[in-house]
């Protein structure tokens, strides 16, 4: 029995000292190519630089190159989150981009499933204009919370957050200010999530939803109020897609599927 558990201890610190001294970028270069294997939509991943230890360690840029939606982010940090490993393992991330950073925690279930939770970000909205160009030109600061995001059988099924726009700014087609802007995101039923949509303080007030199912149809039903400081042209610019009410608002309604746009 001495005997037995004298392997078990020896097989304890070997499994150790490979966590705490074995070096990341091995790690990486080792199974990389089975996880696009068995995940064909991380193709457009990138890693570069990957340095320190399994347990601690960085990568100076991640990058997702989908020309869709490509993103890239700098000085990506991780630290493993010993709560974690008993349903499974997980790390605690830090992370620059965008002109600004974040941190959270990710976890991987023993079944696959993989979360995100107690995320926290902020950017410079400004920095975003290569998805909404040559739509629209964005300005003001964004910071946002990520209480559960939940990927099951690599398919977003829960998410869980909420995101502030501050002095909130349109500068193209025609300039609006929008103050503040706030999204809540929650569940509602099997499939569905709710986005609530509220902005106070500038040119125009919104107040209103947004409605998406997993397959990707959405249905927005916004209201929007022009203020005493909105010029003419912006509310003609609203009259150029949504009908004005009696008391001067404008209800914006859309349908479509996202992945049609």
């Amino acid at each position: 029995m001495r005997v037995i558990w004298l392997c078990l201890l020896a097989l304890l610190a070997y499994v150790v000292s490979m966590v705490v001294l074995y070096p990341a970028a091995s790690v990486v270069q080792q199974f990389e190519p089975q996880i696009r294997q068995n995940a064909p939509q991380l193709d457009a991943l990138q890693l570069n630089g990957v340095g320190g230890k399994l347990y601690s360690g960085h990568v100076d840029e991640v990058a997702y190159t989908d020309e869709l939606l490509p993103l890239s982010f700098q000085n990506v940090r991780w630290q493993i989150a010993p709560s974690a490993i008993p349903s499974g393992g997980g790390i605690n991330f830090q992370f620059d981009g965008y002109g600004g950073s974040g941190e959270g925690t990710l976890k991987r279930a023993w079944n696959g499933n993989v979360s995100v939770s107690d995320m926290s970000f902020n950017a410079n909205s400004k920095e975003f204009d290569s998805f909404t160009m040559p739509f629209a030109s964005l300005e003001g600061r964004l910071s946002g919370q990520i209480d559960t995001l939940l990927l099951e059988q690599q398919l977003l099924t829960k998410f869980v957050g909420s995101l502030l726009w501050e002095n909130a700014e349109l500068t193209l087609p025609v300039r609006l200010k929008l103050g503040q802007v706030d999204l809540d995101i929650k569940p509602e039923g099997q499939d569905q999530h709710i986005a609530n949509v509220k902005s106070r303080g500038g040119e125009v007030n919104a107040d209103g939803t947004v409605s998406l199912t997993l397959a990707g149809d959405f249905n927005a039903d916004v209201l929007l109020t022009p203020t005493n400081t909105a010029s003419p042209d912006i509310v003609n610019s609203l009259s150029q897609f949504a009908r004005r009410d009696a008391q001067g608002r404008f209800r914006w309604t859309q349908k479509g599927n996202i992945n049609r746009l």
